[in-house]
């Protein structure tokens, strides 16, 4: 993966280190794939491998101390942060860049959250010693506990961006384009694809639901429930929400489209 390489470059060493930064990293690096051990107990890890795997034959343990650790990181979180030019996303523009930072914290939440529900799942925690009274409820929770942590952070996730297409709606017509729908769902038809036009009201289970719904030959952008207006087009009908769909239908008849029956 050339991740040596990349350190490397994004950390270069200082001349008084004893140890270079990015060897402590790789150290740590190994022992999160392997154990993931508490910081202060590191150097009791250390002492237990063979260090000739980073090429340092010499070294004692006591060199690599929780204390190395915490400075290496730190100066990994100052290179990925930094806004000059040590930081690490050099390869890319500077405008992609400053979302690097945000990005890296909400990566070390998620992994927060998911490590708290690998912990609330461990056998050594409370959570077997509170479901101990019935194996058969320990078997069926505890592996929802491990995954609940990442399920409801990707679940609010996918419900902000849900209501962020969602949290402005329209509907214009400028006398040659008519465009209605959601931020990023939305239509617009030429006053000559119009065929006809007419007021309708949308119910909870017209279309299933509210937002953007599919139907066969027919497509709704449902805003609220209630007034509505019904276009036909060449390849299908379009419903959406209008506060006043009298209104638009007039407008609509006035420019020449054709009114339908709302029976129809």
């Amino acid at each position: 993966m050339g991740l040596r390489a990349l350190l490397d470059a994004a950390i270069p060493p200082h001349g008084n280190d004893q140890v270079p930064v990015v060897d402590t990293l790789i150290l740590l690096i190994y022992n999160l794939t392997l154990g993931k051990d508490p910081l202060y107990e590191l150097p009791q890890w250390v002492d237990s491998i063979d260090r000739r795997v980073i090429g340092y034959q010499a070294l004692t343990p006591e060199r690599f101390t929780d204390d190395r650790f915490a400075r290496a990181l730190d100066r990994l979180y100052q290179a990925i942060v930094n806004e000059e030019d040590a930081r690490v996303c050099t390869d890319i523009s500077a405008e992609a860049c400053q979302y690097v930072p945000r990005n890296f914290f909400l990566i070390a939440i998620c992994q927060t959250l998911s490590n708290l529900g690998d912990h609330l799942a461990n056998p050594k925690t409370v959570l077997a010693w509170l479901l101990g009274f019935g194996s058969a409820l320990q078997l069926v929770l505890i592996p929802w506990v491990r995954e609940a942590a990442w399920i409801l952070t990707s679940i609010a996730i996918l419900l902000a961006l849900l209501g962020w297409a969602s949290s402005r709606y329209f509907v214009r017509f400028d006398g040659e384009t008519l465009s209605f729908g959601f931020r990023h769902w939305s239509k617009s038809l030429k006053l000559g694809e119009l065929q006809s036009v007419r007021p309708e009201r949308i119910g909870l289970w017209t279309f299933g639901g509210a937002g953007w719904r599919l139907r066969p030959g027919k497509i709704a952008y449902v805003r609220w429930f209630g007034p509505a207006v019904a276009i036909r087009a060449p390849d299908r009908e379009y419903w959406f929400s209008c506060r006043d769909p009298d209104r638009l239908k007039d407008a609509l008849v006035h420019a020449g489209v054709p009114a339908a029956d709302p029976n129809v």
